[in-house]
């Protein structure tokens, strides 16, 4: 997961958070799509929304060691 995103959405959504922010990327579910990665995200959260689960990431080995925030437990990846 890119250092700067979770970075800045940890900066955003996570200052008062007491439980960890739930992250994810579609990319691992259908690989790297260009033209289609902003429609598939948008529907990968309605899914999330509608059915009350986040579909699991596939195939994450190590999380980026540059973002505090997983250290802190305050980003999660599902």
């Amino acid at each position: 997961m890119d250092r700067t995103e979770c970075n800045a959405v940890t900066e955003v959504f996570c200052k008062d958070r007491k439980e960890p922010l739930f992250v994810g990327s579609i990319k691992s579910n259908i690989g790297h799509v260009e033209t289609a990665a902003g429609l598939m995200s948008v529907l990968k959260g309605v899914l999330a929304l509608d059915s009350g689960t986040v579909a699991p990431n596939q195939n994450i080995q190590k999380l980026n060691d540059g973002v505090q925030a997983f250290k802190e437990n305050r980003l999660q990846v599902h």
